[in-house]
């Protein structure tokens, strides 16, 4: 893994947690995953219009679901059953984030890429760290 995937990585979990504490206490899995795409979808339209989002999102469900199972569900998370494993949920977002990010910077090159996926998501992001700074402690 180089750095810029670990990079992706870390930022990846950080919107995973970041939207964790943006819905109530106790919810499922399926509501945190819930809130982490309507906030993508919601910011990344403004950075790569409409079509664009939509092309990014299938292709990455696409690439993503084989590895992740839990992504048939898709996009209704929230309707999952509650006792899924949680975790499963929590690693096929991440890993559908991570290639949102290494998508995105196929154009728009690494820095950027993931920039564009944290600014899209940033609501979720107050009162956190920056990525920079989680680094640094790990």
């Amino acid at each position: 893994m180089n750095a810029d995937d670990a990079r992706a990585l870390i930022v990846a979990h950080r919107v995973w947690h970041a939207a964790a504490r943006a819905a109530s206490p106790g919810q499922p899995a399926g509501k945190t995953a819930d809130v982490v795409l309507t906030a993508l979808e919601s910011g990344l339209r403004r950075w790569v219009g409409a079509e664009g989002y939509a092309a990014l999102l299938n292709r990455c469900v696409s690439d993503t679901q084989q590895r992740h199972p839990v992504l048939q569900a898709f996009p209704d998370f929230a309707e999952l059953d509650p006792d899924l494993a949680p975790d499963a949920l929590h690693a096929a977002v991440v890993a559908l984030l991570e290639c949102m990010m290494h998508e995105l910077s196929e154009v728009v090159g690494w820095e950027l890429g993931i920039r564009l996926l944290e600014l899209s998501v940033a609501p979720l992001f107050r009162g956190l760290p920056s990525a920079e700074s989680q680094e640094a402690v790990s």
